[in-house]
């Protein structure tokens, strides 16, 4: 969801929407982490629901690009998010504030989409209770 939020914004931003131009880019260091963070993401998240569908022949390979991707994944995160950091702590409590809720425009559809997140990720997370056994064997 996150990528596609952020593509979107990225889309219209070079397709010159206003109020995209009006907010400007992001600081040139989180301009270069961002590709990397896409790219870490979708390494890490392929490797992962490759291994849940993969014999014991390319388990050893598939589980080092796993852990490799999430090492480096959890590195680019880190800084991306601190890069983001006060941005979120000043502008993200406006979303949730009932006395500003009214006044931020996609408020109650980004609280929609991050509820439906969470409780599809908590579903998947119970669908997928045991299946991860060969991990945990070695």
């Amino acid at each position: 969801m996150k990528i596609g939020s952020t593509g979107y914004r990225f889309v219209r931003y070079y397709a010159g929407s206003p109020a995209c131009r009006r907010k400007g880019p992001p600081p040139p260091a989180l301009r270069v982490l961002g590709p990397l963070v896409v790219v870490l993401t979708l390494t890490l998240l392929a490797s992962g629901i490759a291994l849940l569908f993969t014999g014991p022949g390319l388990r050893g390979q598939l589980l080092l690009v796993h852990r490799a991707s999430f090492i480096l994944w959890f590195v680019v995160m880190a800084v991306h998010v601190l890069g983001h950091l006060g941005e979120t702590a000043r502008l993200a409590p406006r979303d949730f504030y009932w006395r500003t809720r009214n006044q931020v425009a996609g408020a109650g559809t980004r609280n929609w989409a991050l509820a439906i997140s969470l409780v599809l990720g908590a579903l998947l997370a119970v669908v997928m209770v045991g299946h991860d056994a060969h991990f945990l064997a070695g």
